[in-house]
């Protein structure tokens, strides 16, 4: 049983969507002939993670300087590499990924309807672009925001902490809802938000997580602390 919950931080890549097994070799394809620039990419980011470099442009700039290096070539291009290849690649894939999440919509217009605060924090950058090409209601997030762009990966806590500070509400009452412990629940943990585990391609040992139906039906079941309090 959840506490009251005012606001809900929603992860995006795994969440608000089922990633397929597919997804990656199909960005790698589009990718050619830089096909073993992206595990290096994600790498670095996995380096970077719950590192705080202040901003976007900090992290960007340090993210592309260590690529480089690994990659043999200048900053630049691999700057131009993420924004013109990287993210478009991306992006393209998710059409196959619509309605991966049945209901998804309807639910998300029924909570802000009960004046439930609801966000996405991604990882990743474009996260506009990539809810519209999911055909997601962007409509019903205030804020659409990623910690790439905050320029604090996760776990990091700060670009959590901003969405907590921004709702006015207290930590306990926000609900966050991500297919990872180590960058999600971690930094909500840490936060002391509440968390919920969707389950998802990854399998962790001795960690409990939800279906998406099942979570679909405990959030039908809660309102705000201000409709609580009616």
């Amino acid at each position: 049983m959840l506490e009251p919950v005012s606001g809900i931080i929603f992860d995006f890549d795994g969440t608000l969507y089922h990633m397929r097994w597919y997804m990656r070799p199909l960005i790698t394809l589009k990718l050619f002939p830089h096909i073993l620039r992206l595990p290096r990419y994600m790498k670095v980011r996995t380096i970077l993670a719950d590192k705080d470099l202040g901003s976007g442009e900090s992290l960007m700039s340090e993210l592309c300087r260590m690529l480089a290096e690994e990659e043999g070539i200048s900053a630049q291009a691999i700057h131009a590499w993420i924004y013109n290849s990287f993210y478009p690649a991306f992006i393209g894939t998710l059409s196959s990924l619509r309605n991966t999440r049945p209901g998804l919509n309807n639910l998300l217009v029924e909570l802000k309807g009960r004046n439930i605060r609801l966000a996405v924090l991604s990882d990743f950058d474009k996260v506009r672009e990539r809810c519209e090409k999911l055909k997601i209601d962007i409509s019903v997030f205030d804020p659409i925001v990623s910690s790439e762009a905050q320029g604090a990966l996760k776990p990091a806590v700060r670009p959590f902490a901003e969405i907590q500070k921004a709702w006015g509400v207290p930590s306990s009452e926000i609900l966050v809802i991500g297919d990872r412990f180590d960058t999600d629940g971690d930094a909500a943990q840490r936060l002391g938000m509440q968390f919920i585990q969707i389950a998802g391609n990854r399998k962790y040992r001795g960690r409990k997580t939800m279906s998406w139906k099942r979570i679909k039906r405990m959030l039908m079941q809660i309102y705000s602390r201000k409709e609580h309090k009616i």
